[in-house]
């Protein structure tokens, strides 16, 4: 039982500025607040410790929803729970017109029962009715302009990782001969040279590239990273150790 105090006036005050002009903000707060099951006062208080950040005024709306999501999975579990998310998330994102449970679930291959599991943990951003035939859709807009532009950050800061000065270059490991196994390289060499953003952007640029839907033309910036950098790219491949991968990445970057 919450107490009748509760949200405090200060709480209420913060939350109306808050709410004004993103009116949808106020959806957002009340289902999230209203989890089955959560901790009300502690997700109210989440909202509220965002609103103070640095975030802009998307991630501040979006953020402690995602997150609390997040911090609700088993560690072992993480993994596989963003993977699921990503392709659950991002089908309703990305379909040219809503489609029900039902529909949604035939479409990626998913029992149904799975699919009412998911959409239960995201009320707070969908809006979807008891009835499984009837279309789910986003509560607002903005989501989808959410996820782009955490993307289109994501897919901006890969690029410059790997193209300013201490990203992919010649002999990255300062080697002394051209010559050298890549068995006769200390591993801390290796994660001094590259560090954990650069070998990320080396193993994944390929697979942003497919999520935006994006070519590669003459003159823009993945051209022109390929054209000075691909064969550093192959290096830092070497060197840490997913040559195996690489006909399958340039396979994918090809198609």
């Amino acid at each position: 039982m919450l107490p009748s105090d509760w949200p405090t006036k200060t709480q209420v005050q913060a939350l109306v500025e808050l709410i004004v002009p993103l009116f949808f903000f106020a959806a957002i707060v009340c289902r999230y607040t209203g989890t089955k099951g959560g901790d009300p006062k502690g997700y109210l208080n989440k909202i509220l410790e965002y609103q103070e950040s640095n975030f802009s005024q998307l991630d501040r709306t979006y953020l402690p929803v995602l997150d609390q999501l997040l911090i609700d999975q088993e560690e072992e579990v993480t993994e596989a729970w963003l993977s699921t998310f990503r392709g659950f998330v991002g089908s309703i994102v990305i379909l040219e017109s809503p489609l029900s449970a039902i529909s949604l679930g035939r479409l990626l291959q998913i029992p149904q029962k799975q699919v009412k599991g998911r959409l239960d943990s995201l009320h707070s951003i969908l809006n979807f009715p008891d009835d499984e035939d009837v279309p789910i859709r986003l509560l607002h807009f903005s989501f989808r302009e959410l996820l782009s532009s955490t993307h289109r950050k994501l897919e901006s800061h890969r690029l410059e990782v790997m193209s300013k000065p201490s990203g992919l270059r010649q002999n990255m490991c300062s080697l002394s001969g051209l010559g050298t196994l890549r068995s006769e390289i200390d591993e801390s060499t290796v994660t001094n040279s590259l560090p954990p953003g650069l070998q990320y952007a080396c193993r994944y640029w390929v697979d942003h590239l497919e999520q935006d839907w994006k070519h590669i033309n003459e003159g823009d910036t993945m051209y022109i990273l390929l054209q000075t950098h691909f064969l550093h790219w192959l290096e830092a491949i070497s060197l840490i150790r997913e040559t195996n991968k690489c006909v399958h990445i340039l396979e994918r970057l090809q198609t």
